[in-house]
C-alpha cells in the first residue's frame, strides 16, 4: 500500500499524454488499497502535496479528479491531522475555497470535514468563506459544504461561528426571495437544529410564519415542498432523544402552530393543482410525524379540523399507509377492520399496520391464507418480509397460516427465478430463522433444509406435509 500511494508523486508532477491513462489506473488501485484502512503509520505528506499540486493545476480533464479526491479523502482520514495541516495550511484552504476550481474546492471540503479537533478552524475565516460559497448563486460545491457542516456542527464553537459571527448573512438568507438559496438556508438550519440546545435556538431564524408558508405555494412548489420537509424534520428531531442535547420538546410550542397552515392547505389541496400533483406525499409525511408525537391529541385536533379521516376521504388508503396505526386503534378501529385487506395495492398499508401490535390484532382476521395465496408469489414474499419483522406477527404466521408456510418453503407454482423475489424470499427465511427451534416447532427442519438449499443454489425440497397437521 505504501509503495503504491507514495509512487503517485512523480507521475502526478509530470503529466504526459502517455502516462495519464496509466496514472488513472494507479489512482484507482491506490484508492482500493485504502478502503478498509482505519489508521496508518505511513507518512503521506509527499503524496498529499502531489495531489494538492495536481488539483491546483486541474488543467487536464483526462485525469480522473473524482478518483483523485476520493484517494485524498481516504488518505486524510487515516493520517494525523497535524500532518494534513503541514500540507494544507489555513491559507491554502481559504484560497482553495475562494478559487473557481471545482476539484480544489472539493479537496478543501474533504480536509475541513475531518478536522481534529473539530473546532480547530472555529477562529479562522474558513467557516465564513464556506458559508458565503454555500449561499452563492453559482456555487457548485453545495453538497460538499453540507457534508462539512454535518461533520462539524456537533461542536459548539463551530455553531457559534455560524449563528453569531455570521448572523447578518443568515438573516439576509432568511429574508431572501430566491427559492434555491432559501432552500439551502433551511437545509443548514436542519443540520444545526440536530445539535443545538435551547440557548442557541434563534426563533427569528428557525421559525417560519404562517404567511411565509402560504406564499411559498405561489412562489415555487419545490420551495413549499422543502418548507414542508423542514417542518417534518424539526418535529421528528424534537421528539427524538439526542445523546448530546436530549429531547427538544422546547421547540414544539414554536413549531406546532404552523401545523394549522399545512392542515388548511391539505384541506383545500384541490384548489392548489401543484400541491395535489407534487406535494401531497410530503404533507402525509408531515402528518405522520405529528401522529407519532407523545401527545396524540395534537394530531387528533389536526384531523378533526382539517384532515377528516373517514371512509369518504379519498386519501384513506394513503392515510392508513402513513399515519401512526395506534391513532386508528384509538379513534377509528372500524376503519382498520374494514379497509385493511390483503391485496397487492395495499402492501404499504399492511406494512404500516403491522408495526403496531394492537392494530395488527384488529386486522388479523383479514390476513388469511386464502387472501395471501391469491397473490403472486413475489407479492406474497413482500408481505411475509414485513410480517416476519415482528414476533407477534411471526407467531401468527407459524401457528395459524400453515398453507402459507408450506408455500413459502416449496412454492408449488414452480422454482423462483426472479432475482428480487429470490432476495426477498431469502430475507424471509433469515427473519424466521432468528426464532428459536422451540418457536419454529415443526417448521424448524424444513426451513433450515430449504435455507441451506438456497445458499447452495439447489432446488427446493419436496412439498412438505407439515401443513396437513393443522386445520385452517
Amino acid at each position: 500500500m505504501e509503495d503504491l500511494i507514495t509512487g503517485l508523486g512523480q507521475p502526478l508532477q509530470d503529466l504526459t499524454d502517455r502516462n495519464i491513462a496509466e496514472l488513472n489506473t494507479l489512482i484507482e488501485s491506490a484508492q482500493l488499497s485504502l478502503i478498509s484502512a482505519s489508521s496508518s503509520e505511513v507518512d503521506f505528506k509527499r503524496s498529499m502535496t502531489a495531489i494538492k499540486d495536481a488539483l491546483l493545476g486541474a488543467s487536464d480533464d483526462r485525469l480522473n479528479y473524482t478518483a483523485l479526491i476520493s484517494l485524498l479523502d481516504s488518505i486524510v482520514r487515516i493520517s494525523s491531522f497535524e500532518d494534513v495541516l503541514q500540507v494544507f495550511t489555513v491559507d491554502d484552504l481559504i484560497k482553495a475555497l475562494e478559487s473557481d476550481i471545482i476539484p480544489l474546492i472539493q479537496c478543501a471540503c474533504k480536509v475541513v470535514s475531518v478536522s481534529y479537533p473539530k473546532d480547530i478552524f472555529a477562529t479562522t475565516r474558513i467557516v465564513d468563506v464556506m458559508l458565503h460559497l454555500y449561499f452563492s448563486e453559482k456555487s457548485s460545491a453545495v453538497t460538499s459544504i453540507e457534508k462539512v457542516f454535518q461533520s462539524l456542527c456537533g461542536n459548539k464553537l463551530i455553531r457559534r461561528r455560524i449563528l453569531e459571527n455570521n448572523y447578518p448573512l443568515l438573516k439576509q438568507m432568511r429574508e431572501t426571495n430566491d427559492a434555491i438559496l432559501f432552500s439551502r438556508f433551511l437545509e443548514l438550519l436542519s443540520i444545526l437544529f440536530q445539535n443545538i440546545d435551547y440557548s442557541e435556538f434563534l426563533k427569528d431564524l428557525f421559525i417560519l410564519t404562517e404567511d411565509e408558508i402560504k406564499l411559498s405555494l405561489y412562489k415555487d412548489i419545490f420551495l413549499f415542498i422543502n418548507i414542508t420537509k423542514y417542518h417534518q424534520f424539526l418535529l421528528m428531531f424534537s421528539n427524538q432523544i439526542n445523546c448530546n442535547t436530549g429531547l427538544k420538546h422546547w421547540a414544539l410550542p414554536y413549531l406546532l402552530p404552523n401545523m394549522k397552515v399545512f392542515g388548511c392547505i391539505y384541506q383545500n389541496k384541490e384548489k392548489y393543482a401543484e400541491v395535489h400533483n407534487f406535494a401531497s406525499a410530503y404533507l402525509f409525511q408531515l402528518f405522520k410525524t405529528v401522529s407519532y408525537l407523545d401527545d396524540i391529541e395534537v394530531f387528533h385536533d389536526l384531523d378533526l379540523m382539517y384532515v377528516h379521516i373517514s371512509a369518504e376521504n379519498t386519501d384513506l388508503l394513503q392515510l392508513l399507509a402513513t399515519i401512526n396505526p395506534a391513532y386508528f386503534v384509538n379513534f377509528y378501529p372500524e376503519l382498520l377492520k374494514t379497509y385493511v385487506v390483503v391485496r397487492p395495492s395495499q402492501l404499504q398499508v399492511i406494512k404500516n399496520v403491522l408495526s403496531c401490535e394492537s392494530a395488527f390484532e384488529l386486522v388479523k382476521p383479514n390476513i388469511s391464507s386464502t387472501a395471501i395465496l391469491s397473490m403472486h408469489y413475489s407479492e406474497q414474499m413482500l408481505l411475509l418480509e414485513h410480517l416476519t419483522l415482528y414476533n407477534y406477527a411471526t407467531e401468527y404466521l407459524l401457528q395459524d397460516l400453515p398453507k402459507v408456510m408450506s408455500n413459502l418453503i416449496t412454492n408449488e407454482n414452480g422454482p423462483v427465478t426472479e432475482p428480487h423475489t429470490l432476495e426477498v424470499r431469502k430475507k424471509v427465511f433469515e427473519n424466521l430463522l432468528k426464532c428459536s427451534a422451540a418457536v419454529l416447532n415443526v417448521w424448524y427442519e424444513p426451513l433450515t433444509a430449504e435455507y441451506t438449499n438456497m445458499c447452495l443454489g439447489k432446488t427446493s425440497v419436496p412439498t412438505t406435509k407439515v401443513a396437513s397437521m393443522y386445520s385452517q
